[in-house]
């Protein structure tokens, strides 16, 4: 159904991609622990956590050069 489940390390992920200069992480956001992890990405790393849902977002924001929202904390 094109869904994207669940990813680990995230943290490491996002300091990885932060390391190489990357502005950008993006990743799904499946569980209220992802969403804290991904909340303190841009703080800690200085890298913009996206959020995506399904492979067609992802497909559009690294192949089609949509704009690549904010991820936002409530």
């Amino acid at each position: 159904d094109g869904k994207i489940g669940s990813v680990g390390g995230l943290t490491e992920k996002a300091r990885a991609a932060s390391l190489v200069g990357k502005r950008y992480f993006i990743t799904p956001i499946t569980s209220n622990k992802d969403y804290l992890i991904a909340s303190t990405i841009e703080e800690k790393y200085g890298i913009h956590p996206v959020h995506v849902d399904n492979i067609d977002d992802l497909i559009n924001y690294v192949f089609f050069n949509v704009s690549l929202p904010q991820l936002e904390y409530g």
